[in-house]
């Protein structure tokens, strides 16, 4: 792996979490917890969005996004057949990996800029921090949308961090895997980058 070599010259490095740093096991966890002949598109119309929205905002408690986490107009016979959030939590922090390639990046950058994690997440990402304890040991800041009451792509989540840690923009990196997270960020000047693998963002980096 090309290791970054003008890192230097960038004083902030901002990183999505899921499918970027980490492995997001949703997915293929949600795959193979589905009922027999139910699609995951159907599983997905049977939950209620805005409560999901709401628990990575910090505006709900956990046993009320437990609560709210299907339709409550569904018919019983599909209720029924539902998996039980609470064992989807269960499931979803019995591991958690580093994208490949990643975690070798992240040791190469500390040290040579301030590395930080801007997430949508739930209260949840404490079960991440227990999994991978590392992270806390390689970034200088943790930013979690259920602390700042906003999600990305809102401008309320970039204008947050932007204030807590004073950037100028052209100071500052940001990555995520969504291209719909990027657009705020290249506002307020920040250089961003779409992810979609360890050996292009090691290459992008060494560019700057």
């Amino acid at each position: 792996m090309q290791r970054p070599g003008s890192a230097s010259a960038v004083k902030y490095f901002l990183f999505d979490l899921m499918d970027t740093i980490v492995v997001d096991p949703f997915h293929n966890l949600i795959a193979n917890l589905l009922p027999p002949g139910m699609s995951f598109d159907e599983w997905r119309s049977c939950r209620e969005r805005a409560a999901f929205e709401d628990f990575e905002k910090g505006l709900i408690s956990e046993s009320e996004y437990f609560h709210r986490f299907y339709l409550q107009d569904l018919p019983e016979s599909v209720k029924a057949r539902l998996m039980r959030p609470q064992l989807l939590k269960t499931k979803l922090y019995e591991k958690i990996e580093f994208v490949h390639g990643m975690h070798d990046l992240l040791v190469d950058l500390k040290g040579k800029a301030t590395l930080a994690i801007l997430s949508n997440y739930g209260p949840w990402y404490s079960e991440v921090l227990r999994l991978r304890p590392e992270l806390e040991d390689l970034f200088d800041f943790l930013f979690f949308s259920c602390e700042i009451g906003h999600r990305k792509p809102e401008p309320g989540f970039y204008g947050a961090v932007h204030e807590a840690l004073h950037l100028e923009g052209r100071d500052a990196v940001f990555i995520d895997d969504r291209e719909e997270n990027l657009t705020e960020a290249a506002r307020l000047g920040w250089k961003t980058h779409r992810f979609a693998g360890t050996k292009g963002l090691s290459q992008w980096i060494s560019s700057l």
